[in-house]
């Protein structure tokens, strides 16, 4: 909680296709806080079916529907930029 006190914008990383009980402590602390949110799928490259992808990012969007979503991997440096663009409003 302390982390957030002081914040512009939140980037709430999470794993393609995996949900976690941690995820679920971050999120309650996410839902309560006022600034922006973006929740950043990391490890897409690993997903081969897409359409498993979209019904994930589905069901996380009904979990913080203010949130913007953006599928990435960091690893393949695919969709950075588009983090890096929404970061850039916020400082």
């Amino acid at each position: 909680h302390q982390a957030m006190l002081d914040v512009n914008a939140i980037i709430f990383v999470i794993e393609a296709l995996k949900w976690t009980n941690e995820d679920d402590k971050v999120l309650k602390m996410v839902k309560e806080h006022s600034a922006p949110i973006m929740i950043a799928i990391n490890k897409i490259d690993l997903v081969k079916e897409k359409a498993q992808l979209l019904a994930f990012m589905q069901e996380i969007s009904e979990k913080l529907p203010q949130a913007e979503m953006v599928p990435f991997s960091a690893k393949r440096s695919q969709q950075i930029d588009v983090i890096e663009n929404w970061v850039d409003q916020y400082i």
